[in-house]
């Protein structure tokens, strides 16, 4: 989903990389099978060795399941998460990114929060985290907002 800036001197306001992409590092500690959709398309399905590493990278969400949901470490924009299930269970997780339009109405200053991700496990959210705008964008001219307006009802 783009992250399109209404009213704004830009037609996309600059959001961090965890607005556009969100990158998914999945380490291996012991092995383990391991199935990984991205954006509604398998990316990964198969056995992980202990100090294995997979990246992934999406616009939407993430869907993880494995049969030993202790044996992986999950990093999300180079942050840890926290394990998808007990050692020894089968375990599943969703990591989601939702904007909110309010968010992306100009201005939008450097470090405002645009959006959050939100990490999901058995269909419950766990935790948040934020998105921020990595750069400014003014406000734009009466013709810019007009212009932005109708983008925005195509």
């Amino acid at each position: 989903m783009p992250a399109v800036a209404t009213n704004s001197a830009s037609a996309n306001a600059p959001i961090s990389p965890a607005a556009e992409r969100f990158e998914l590092k999945i380490e291996a500690l012991k092995k383990t099978n391991v199935t990984v959709v991205v954006d509604n398309d398998v990316a990964f399905d198969g056995k992980m060795k202990a100090g294995e590493n997979q990246s992934f990278s999406a616009t939407d969400h993430f869907q993880v399941s494995a049969d030993n949901a202790g044996a992986l470490h999950l990093e999300l924009n180079g942050k840890a998460l926290a394990p998808i299930g007990p050692s020894g269970q089968e375990g599943k997780v969703t990591l989601t990114g939702s904007f909110n339009p309010d968010y992306l109405v100009a201005p939008v200053g450097k470090g405002q929060q645009v959006g959050a991700l939100v990490l999901m496990v058995d269909g419950k959210p766990q935790s948040t985290v934020p998105m921020l705008a990595t750069a400014s964008v003014a406000r734009g001219g009466l013709l810019k907002r007009m212009v932005d307006r109708l983008r925005m009802r195509l």
